[in-house]
């Protein structure tokens, strides 16, 4: 008989009619049923069913993924708006800082409303308002390769050991300057070349103003 090319046939030379049989089975590297092959006629093929061979050879496929992710931060610049008016003047002044962090810092306003002589016929009144402005800035470092960029903090605080921070378990801190108080704050240094992250200090002005009215 012919065979696929994944089995062999076992005897089946010289075999004669009406009865001769000779079997055809799976080759090396395959599993599969022999099976009978019969010999009816004379200078005819030989009759049967091939066998159903299947490899006994596993292949394994393996998929490797890998994500990288980036991470980014951003430094929006500060505003200022003042408002004046004839009796009362404000200024006010905000700065969103590395984090997404806000710290704003808002003016005291001392008014004085003096009142002059008078008499059955008029009345002069005189009212006067002083101003005073705050504001917020900050300061950029290039720090060398490798490190954290210290953190941008308000006028009203200021860095204590924020340079040659190294990642990923640095860190430095933000205090309140002299004339403030409020607690520290820790910044944390977690990737190479990237600005340290925290949340500024509350400072509040430790000088009193004071208003008087006469």
């Amino acid at each position: 008989p012919e065979v696929a090319m994944d089995a062999e046939t076992d005897g089946c030379s010289l075999v004669s009619p009406p009865s001769g049989t000779c079997m055809v089975r799976c080759k090396v590297g395959y599993v599969g049923t022999p099976t009978t092959y019969y010999c009816y006629l004379a200078d005819d093929a030989m009759e049967g069913s091939a066998p159903s061979c299947t490899s006994s050879t596993t292949t394994t496929t393996s998929t490797s993924m890998t994500t990288a992710t980036s991470t980014s931060s951003s430094v929006t610049s500060s505003t200022s708006t003042a408002t004046t008016t004839v009796t009362i003047a404000t200024s006010s002044t905000s700065s969103t800082i590395v984090a997404a962090e806000t710290m704003t810092s808002t003016t005291a306003t001392a008014t004085s409303t003096s009142s002059t002589e008078s008499s059955t016929t008029w009345t002069s009144s005189t009212t006067s308002a002083s101003t005073t402005t705050s504001s917020t800035s900050s300061s950029t470092t290039t720090p060398r390769p490798g490190d954290c960029y210290p953190p941008e903090v308000a006028m009203d605080a200021e860095t204590d050991g924020c340079s040659l921070v190294s990642p990923p378990s640095g860190t430095c801190m933000v205090r309140c300057k002299v004339g403030y108080v409020g607690t520290p704050t820790t910044y944390y240094c977690y990737l190479a070349d990237d600005a340290m992250e925290g949340s500024a200090p509350s400072c509040t002005s430790s000088t009193t103003t004071t208003t008087s009215t006469s």
